[in-house]
């Protein structure tokens, strides 16, 4: 289905701390202007974004949670604006052009293990057996999101955070309720299943792709993938995100740069092989 492009071509993106942006950061940015060169970029900071509006963004501030924060931030500049929000840590394949038509649009994002583990069964259909329930493992890609100005769903998440704390009268941090969790919760009212497939809602206003298009994990890497989430981890403990980046950063790079290279050998030899069939036919 062909829809008229309603998102507008902006990249939205946080930067909280007013530190100097890592170079690997600025490298998945490159791929930005580098698939995606007629695009406007708009950085949101504590410069440009009043913290004390909403406490959620306000106490995750206070407590250096920068993901947390930039949780609600990005769903504000959607809604203001209308664009596309990535986090820094997304490295672009190729451009989201084919998705502007709809309202909103994101990708599943799917750990087998975490929802192993998680125990909150889900029927063959994709519900929850317990709807009140986040379902861990299994939600909405947050990393990557799309989404036109003033649009309804977008104003959906921003009420569930603006009725909220990060810190709990007792001090607790509400580091649990991820984004992804949130957004496919609210997807539910729509008609959202967790299940691993294209999923169109809304009547045909939201688009939620397959775990592949913009994946979170080098082992869900195909042809089609659109972006990847490298996934540093900014709302981790100091010492478990150094340890993360120090084990698997370069490892997910290199398995990266392997895949597409394989990806495309596979890709060239498929198309050598149409080639020669129809050569094979046009001389019979």
């Amino acid at each position: 289905m062909k829809h008229e492009a309603r998102i507008p071509k902006i990249i939205h993106w946080c930067w909280l701390s007013g530190e100097p942006v890592p170079e690997f950061l600025r490298e998945c940015m490159a791929s930005w202007k580098r698939r995606m060169p007629d695009y406007v970029l708009k950085c949101w900071t504590q410069e440009n974004f009043d913290i004390h509006a909403v406490k959620w963004v306000e106490e995750a501030v206070e407590e250096r949670k920068w993901a947390f924060a930039a949780d609600y931030i990005r769903l504000y500049a959607l809604h203001t604006n209308g664009g596309i929000y990535l986090d820094s840590d997304v490295e672009v394949f190729r451009p989201f052009d084919k998705l502007l038509g709809y309202e909103f649009f994101t990708g599943t994002e799917y750990s087998p293990i975490d929802y192993k583990y998680a125990d909150v069964p889900i029927d063959a259909q994709g519900i929850p057996l317990d709807r009140d329930a986040f379902v861990p493992g299994y939600g909405i890609q947050a990393a990557i999101m799309g989404a036109a100005k003033g649009s309804g769903f977008v104003r959906e998440c921003m009420d569930y955070y603006e009725g909220r704390h990060f810190r709990e009268a007792d001090g607790r941090l509400r580091t649990d309720l991820t984004m992804p969790l949130v957004i496919a919760k609210i997807a539910e009212r729509h008609g959202f299943r967790y299940l691993d497939k294209e999923q169109v809602l809304g009547g045909g206003r939201l688009y939620i792709g397959r775990n592949s298009l913009l994946p979170s994990s080098i082992h869900l890497l195909r042809l089609g993938t659109a972006a990847f989430h490298h996934c540093a981890g900014s709302w981790l403990d100091p010492d478990c995100r150094l340890k993360r980046q120090m084990i698997g950063g370069q490892r997910i790079r290199l398995a990266l740069k392997y895949a597409f290279k394989a990806y495309r050998w596979r890709r060239r030899k498929k198309r050598a092989a149409r080639k020669r069939l129809k050569q094979q036919n046009n001389r019979t």
